[in-house]
């Protein structure tokens, strides 16, 4: 009898970690990367604006990071063109957007230089 209990037991642990584990996503869902927001994500949140999107879909990006000693915000390049801050973002219809781009402050100072260091965000627009 004490067998017979330890099976069920063992069956409804792995019952509940199968279920668990399973997510809200169906497996054949495509992962979404960290560092890009899609045009099919971008129609998904519905914002009026590039800055909506972002809050919506990736809201970390809008945050400050520390640099050296200092707090610094990520820096906007609209198809490869420094265009300033993050406000920056509220300029550009959402229906503009082609796909979003978040570069580490590593890869955004390799790529243009000083003063990236808390990263870029990549606007492309739709042609």
């Amino acid at each position: 009898m004490k067998l017979n209990r330890m099976t069920a037991l063992v069956a409804a642990c792995a019952l509940a970690a199968a279920c668990a584990s399973s997510g809200s996503r169906p497996t054949n869902a495509p992962r979404r990367e960290r560092s890009v927001i899609t045009q099919e994500e971008i129609d998904e949140t519905k914002a009026s604006d590039a800055y909506g999107v972002v809050r919506a879909a990736r809201p970390a990006w809008l945050l400050q990071r520390v640099v050296g000693s200092s707090r610094q915000s990520v820096t906007v390049y609209v198809e490869g063109n420094r265009a300033g801050g993050v406000t920056v973002l509220q300029q550009y219809n959402a229906m503009q957007i082609r796909e979003l781009r978040l570069l580490s402050g590593e890869e955004a100072t390799t790529r243009f230089g000083t003063g990236n260091g808390a990263g870029a965000i990549l606007v492309f627009l739709r042609r």
